[in-house]
């Protein structure tokens, strides 16, 4: 995509000529690119090549927020194989489950903010009234008690098995903490 500077543009005139904007199919062969000078500038790096572009003296890096999110996504089909998660109380365990922070810091490599939203809280459509879960394990397991559900048992690989009609959700043990795994069926 290119753009060029126009004449007819009624606001001061721009500094630069002409932008383009070119897209590459992964980003080995974006960072290739901007190795050998074909590429100005880079958005969306990931951890590893930010680590190499930081180890360069002839790059500067920007840092801001995009307007992205990563969420978790429930299939409410009562036919999708995990029934447990049509019912609001085991997806409201659920939120008090979720370690946010550990999602920041493991699949965004502590690139971001915990987000209660899909919209930035700067902008027009986001909610400050929308309800906000912190972690809370206690309340996740009184709300999967209350739906019905049992702890049954404790796995070796550390997760707690609760259960009802023969359904089993795991909330598993890790070091950061406990995670609630809606492996259901």
């Amino acid at each position: 995509m290119r753009w060029s500077r126009t004449p007819a543009y009624f606001g001061p005139k721009p500094k630069i000529n002409r932008l383009v904007f070119r897209y590459y199919t992964n980003s080995q062969a974006l960072f290739d690119a901007f190795r050998s000078g074909d590429v100005d500038g880079m958005a969306n790096l990931s951890s590893e090549d930010q680590t190499l572009a930081e180890a360069r003296n002839d790059v500067q890096i920007n840092i801001g927020k995009q307007a992205s999110y990563v969420g978790l996504l429930v299939n409410l089909r009562k036919d999708s194989g995990a029934l447990a998660l049509t019912d609001a109380v085991v997806r409201q365990a659920l939120m008090y489950a979720l370690d946010r922070d550990a999602v920041v810091r493991e699949v965004l490599d502590g690139r971001g903010v915990v987000a209660h939203a899909p919209f930035l809280p700067d902008t027009w459509a986001y909610n400050p009234a929308v309800k906000k879960y912190g972690r809370d394990l206690d309340r996740a397991k009184q709300l999967l008690a209350s739906a019905g559900y049992e702890l049954r048992a404790v796995a070796p690989t550390n997760e707690e098995v609760w259960q009802k009609d023969g359904e089993a959700i795991s909330v598993k043990v890790t070091g950061a903490g406990y995670r609630l795994i809606p492996r259901c069926g």
